[in-house]
């Protein structure tokens, strides 16, 4: 199969048909890590924390909010990952990073930092516009 060539080709390729690559959030982006970065660190720390008491119901809890730290963490690095990969997505992408920003509160929000800075990252990647 041959490839299209000449005038019509180009005015064709360059005309409204074609998506126009987007820029990604850059500031939402680095917030959104910065914030998974925390609130998995802590969430490791709690985790850890939690193994070295010996075992009980409280010890338990402490251990499972560590587990939703580390979860919590990872989420926000793929969020932050598909909006720099996904920019066209930049207003769902940012409601999840704020919902599991506040959700992280109930594993300790990486120090309150964490909780911070993915919040102002979300809002970031919401009101961004692409132009």
């Amino acid at each position: 199969m041959s490839t299209p060539s000449g005038a019509g080709y180009r005015a064709w390729e360059d005309s409204e048909l074609l998506p126009e690559e987007q820029s990604p959030p850059t500031a939402a982006v680095a917030l959104a890590f910065v914030a998974g970065l925390l609130i998995l660190i802590e969430g490791a720390l709690v985790a850890g924390a939690a193994s070295a008491i010996p075992s009980s119901p409280a010890a338990n809890l402490v251990g499972d909010l560590g587990g939703l730290g580390i979860l919590f963490g990872i989420l926000l690095f793929i969020f932050a990952a598909l909006l720099w990969s996904k920019p066209d997505y930049h207003v769902i992408l940012g409601v999840l990073v704020l919902v599991i920003s506040f959700v992280s509160l109930f594993s300790g929000g990486g120090f309150f930092l964490g909780l911070l800075l993915g919040v102002i990252g979300g809002i970031l990647a919401i009101i961004h516009n692409p132009d």
